[in-house]
């Protein structure tokens, strides 16, 4: 064989092998379970069972007083609120979650929450993963900030998260308003646009990540006091793309003619 037709077969030999190690690191990439998804999985049913209605006592309490004048919080443990998930979630609200998510999870961390589920992609189960941060930015407003989502241990695209997030808050009647913070891209609640008119008005202090656990402060007046912010500007996210940021470090949300919009203040 000449040696020029030598060099021709051994580089596409080389790439073919190449691609075909890369697409098998991926697969096998997807196919891992985070170990904190893995440690929430396996638990005892009767100390899961407790946890789980050691929630539900909080929850409840927390709800009574938020129906009251007057000021509230609130303390929950990352096992008792993956104890809720595995216990009581599917027995009591079957039709809660979409039908593509099972046995979700979180882990949590100081600012950060993590949530994992399984779902099915490309026929394939796997463990997706997404690390948020969720903060109050005014009393009756919740940021939920996404930092990155998992496969496995491949990293997804955030584009399709959002537009999963835009789907179930549209299927829901919840409006979201959509900002940036150093490229993530920020879902804003208002809060106030969630209450009937007669009910109660809540308004958030704190929503703090700690170290496994989610606390939560805030109070009750009897009639509005406080209107919502309108220093976010509400962005349609069906006519932006989510782009990799050159140092693939995050994302930021670009409009149709390619340029990322202008990221906007957000203060805890």
């Amino acid at each position: 064989m000449p040696k020029r037709r030598r060099v021709i077969f051994w580089t596409v030999a080389i790439t073919f092998v190449g691609v075909v190690v890369a697409l098998f690191a991926a697969y096998q990439a997807t196919r891992q379970v985070p170990t904190f998804y893995r440690e929430a999985i396996v638990r005892d049913q009767a100390t899961e069972r407790q946890a789980a209605d050691e929630f539900g006592t909080r929850a409840t309490t927390l709800y009574n007083d938020t129906q009251t004048s007057g000021e509230w919080h609130a303390l929950f443990s990352a096992d008792q609120i993956n104890s809720w998930l595995a216990v009581d979630l599917p027995e009591k609200h079957p039709g809660l979650l979409p039908d593509d998510i099972e046995q979700p999870r979180v882990a949590i961390a100081p600012g950060r929450l993590t949530l994992g589920f399984r779902t099915i992609r490309d026929g394939q189960p796997i463990v997706v993963s997404i690390d948020v941060g969720i903060y109050v930015v005014e009393t009756d407003v919740v940021a939920c900030r996404f930092y990155r989502a998992r496969a496995g241990l491949l990293r997804l695209p955030l584009k399709q998260v959002l537009d999963e997030v835009v789907r179930v808050a549209a299927m829901n009647d919840v409006p979201i308003r959509w900002e940036q913070v150093d490229g993530d891209p920020v879902a804003l609640l208002s809060i106030m646009q969630q209450r009937e008119a007669d009910a109660p008005v809540l308004q958030f202090d704190k929503i703090e990540l700690l170290d496994g656990e989610l606390y939560i402060a805030g109070r009750t007046t009897a009639s509005s006091e406080t209107a919502s912010s309108d220093a976010a500007s509400e962005v349609d996210l069906s006519g932006f793309a989510i782009n990799r940021t050159p140092d693939e470090k995050s994302d930021e949300i670009a409009g149709t003619d390619g340029q990322p919009l202008s990221k906007a203040s957000v203060q805890r």
